[in-house]
C-alpha cells in the first residue's frame, strides 16, 4: 500500500495527468473460462485416470467461478505539458514518453500489469459491454479480426440499438442500472472498504473509479484550508454557545492528519465512484439492483441512483476516461464548448 500511495502522490508532480481511472469488471462466468483453461491443457500423454478426473472434476467446480478484469486508464492533459505540443503527433510522443515510468509504478504497487490496450482489446471489451450475451465469446480472444476473418473497426465497438427509462438504459441484450457516489464512509476508512463492492457475484458489475490529483503546490493550500476551516467551525460554535459534534471534531482532527501526512511526501486527491450493474433478463434486474445496493450498505459507502442520467453514467463507468466533474470546474464560456 505503500507504494500504491507514492504512485499517487507522484501523480500530483506531474501536472499533465488530469485523472487516473481505475475500473474493475467483475462477471460470473458459469465455469466456461476454467473449463476451457483446464482442459485445453490437459497433456496428451497424461494417464488416462488422470484425465478422467479432471473431466468429471472440472464441470463441478465451474459455477463457483467468475471472470474479473482490472483497466487502470490514465488521461493526460496536452495543454499541460512543457513544451506545450503544437500538434496531436508531438502530444503522443510525450504520452509514450512517460507511459513506461507510469507502468513501473503501477507494476511496484503490486498490479499484474499484462501490458497496454490494444485497439482489438478495447473495441472488443466496449462490445461486450454493451452486449453481455456475446461477452464470451467476444472476450475470448484479442485478435484484431473477428470470427470472419475481418478487420474489427471501430464502428464494431458501438451498440445496434439503445433504449430506456429515467432508472434503466438498454443496449442490445443488456439492461443497466448505474449508481454514483454520494458520500464516502464516515471517519477514516482502509482500502478493504471496497471489498464488498468489488468482489463478484451472480450478477455483472462494474466499478470506476476516478482520482483526480492535487498539483503538489497546491495540496498544501487545500488543507491548510481545511485546518482553517475547521477552528473557525470550532471557534463558532463556540460564540454560539452550540455544542461541537463529534463528526466536527473528527473532521478537524483528520485535517490536521492530513496536513501533517502532506509534508511528508503523501499525495492529495479528489475521488468519485461508479458502479454499474448488468443482466441480460430484465426479469433479474431487482434483484441485480438489491445486490449492488446491498454491498455497498456492508461498505458503509452512499450510492445514488443515477435517475435521469443512466445512459450518461453507463458511458462514465465503461473506464475509458470519461469525467463528468472535468468541465464543472471551467469558466461557463469554455465548458462543453460553449
Amino acid at each position: 500500500m505503500s507504494t500504491y500511495g507514492s504512485m499517487l502522490a507522484d501523480f500530483g508532480y506531474k501536472r499533465f495527468i488530469d485523472h487516473v481511472s481505475f475500473d474493475v469488471e467483475s462477471s460470473p462466468t458459469g465455469g466456461v473460462n476454467q473449463r476451457d483453461y483446464t482442459l485445453g491443457r490437459i497433456a496428451p500423454t497424461a494417464p488416462a485416470i488422470c484425465k478422467e478426473i479432471l473431466h468429471e472434476l472440472v464441470p463441478r467446480r465451474g459455477a463457483t467461478t467468475a471472470d474479473v478484469s482490472t483497466c487502470v486508464t490514465v488521461h493526460f492533459d496536452p495543454s499541460k505539458f512543457t513544451p506545450k505540443p503544437t500538434d496531436l503527433t508531438e502530444a503522443a510522443v510525450q504520452v509514450v514518453r512517460w507511459l513506461p515510468g507510469i507502468e513501473s509504478a503501477l507494476s511496484s504497487s503490486g498490479a499484474a500489469v499484462r501490458g497496454r490496450a490494444t485497439t482489438a482489446w478495447v473495441i472488443r471489451r466496449m462490445r461486450a459491454q454493451f452486449d453481455p450475451a456475446i461477452r464470451g465469446d467476444v472476450l475470448a480472444s484479442d485478435s484484431p479480426v473477428d470470427d470472419d476473418g475481418e478487420l474489427l473497426s471501430w464502428r464494431d465497438a458501438g451498440p445496434i440499438r439503445t433504449g430506456g427509462t429515467d432508472n434503466v438504459y438498454r443496449t442490445d441484450s443488456g439492461h443497466h442500472v448505474s449508481w454514483v457516489l454520494e458520500a464516502p464512509p464516515e471517519g477514516i476508512f482502509r482500502s478493504s472498504v471496497l471489498l464488498p463492492l468489488l468482489a463478484p457475484g451472480p450478477f455483472y458489475r462494474r466499478v470506476s473509479i476516478v482520482y483526480r490529483p492535487y498539483g503538489a503546490a497546491e495540496a498544501a493550500d487545500v488543507l491548510e484550508n481545511e485546518v482553517t476551516g475547521g477552528t473557525l467551525r470550532a471557534f463558532w460554535a463556540q460564540k454560539t454557545k452550540r455544542d461541537e459534534t463529534q463528526r466536527d471534531r473528527d473532521d478537524r482532527a483528520k485535517a490536521r492528519a492530513d496536513t501533517r501526512d502532506e509534508s511528508m511526501g503523501a499525495g492529495v486527491g479528489r475521488f468519485t465512484l461508479y458502479v454499474t450493474t448488468t443482466v441480460a433478463n430484465p426479469d433479474l434486474l431487482d434483484t441485480a439492483v438489491a445486490d449492488v445496493e446491498e454491498r455497498a450498505g456492508t461498505s458503509k459507502i452512499r450510492l445514488r441512483r443515477a435517475r435521469g442520467s443512466q445512459a450518461a453514467m453507463f458511458a462514465v463507468s465503461m473506464g475509458w476516461g470519461i469525467d463528468p466533474t472535468q468541465a464543472l470546474g471551467r469558466p461557463g464560456t469554455e465548458r462543453w464548448g460553449a
